[in-house]
């Protein structure tokens, strides 16, 4: 008996925990997506000034959030996705806009690859 408190209180905090982390990616997926759009607009017009902002946008976003993203996903994973958005403001200033928008699609589908492996099925779990 004395035992059933402790771990009837641990099982609430750990589902809390697994929850939060879905959400927490389910957002910053949300947000990504929604902050490349304008970018890939932006390259196919090839409009440098909205370009270089709208990649700022994105890149500020992901230093904000990459800290609360990494308490949750292998670090490996947010690694390889900063890099990736690291290399968005450059490239919105110096590469091609096929380089541009690979690299934004690129982004995106790591993004997504986090969220799925986050998400609750039984291919994650067992």
């Amino acid at each position: 008996m004395n035992r059933v408190i402790p771990v009837s209180s641990c099982l609430p905090l750990t589902l809390g925990t697994a929850i939060y982390s879905l959400r927490v990616a389910d957002t910053v997926e949300n947000e990504i997506n929604r902050l490349t759009l304008p970018i890939l607009e932006a390259s196919d017009r090839e409009d440098k000034a909205n370009l270089m902002a709208d990649a700022r946008a994105l890149y500020d976003y992901w230093d904000k959030e990459e800290k609360r993203l990494s308490h949750f996903v292998r670090h490996n994973q947010v690694e390889a996705l900063g890099q990736s958005l690291a290399r968005i403001p450059a490239l919105a200033e110096y590469g091609t806009p096929a380089e541009l928008q690979s690299e934004i699609w690129a982004v995106r589908w790591q993004m997504e690859s986090i969220k799925r492996s986050e998400a609750f099925t039984f291919g994650n779990i067992w």
